[in-house]
């Protein structure tokens, strides 16, 4: 199987494994961080990698089935701030298409905030 990039590969994984919406949330953040490391101030960074590390802790533990060490466990931090995620406005938006209808194509946007959304293609006046 061939996929196009991170994001597709993530988004398969996530939909095979039935990820929650949390789940897939919080990795694809984490996944975009990492691709615009350069935008974010160093400051920012230091306080969001523990974020980061648990998403990306949580994910691995997730889709190979097995629990998270005792110790590592201990270190991570609790819920994840929305502080830890500021919104940008994009120019464009790129998603990967789940359905779509006569009027709507439904899908996930590769952006941090990543949340389904539906962008109307048939609009008529």
């Amino acid at each position: 199987m061939s996929f196009a990039g991170p994001f597709a590969r993530m988004d398969f994984i996530c939909k095979r494994k039935e990820a929650s919406t949390e789940m897939y949330r919080d990795i694809n953040r984490f996944r975009a961080r990492c691709r615009e490391l350069s935008s974010f101030e160093d400051s920012f960074l230091s306080k969001a990698y523990r974020y980061d590390l648990k998403a990306l802790v949580t994910f691995v533990a997730f889709v190979y089935a097995c629990e998270i060490p005792k110790e590592l466990a201990e270190e991570l931090p609790g819920d994840v701030s929305h502080e830890m995620h500021p919104i940008s406005e994009p120019q464009c938006i790129r998603m990967v298409v789940d359905r779509w209808d006569a009027r709507f194509i439904y899908g996930k946007t590769t952006g941090i905030e990543s949340e389904t959304i539906c962008a109307c293609y048939a609009f008529t006046n």
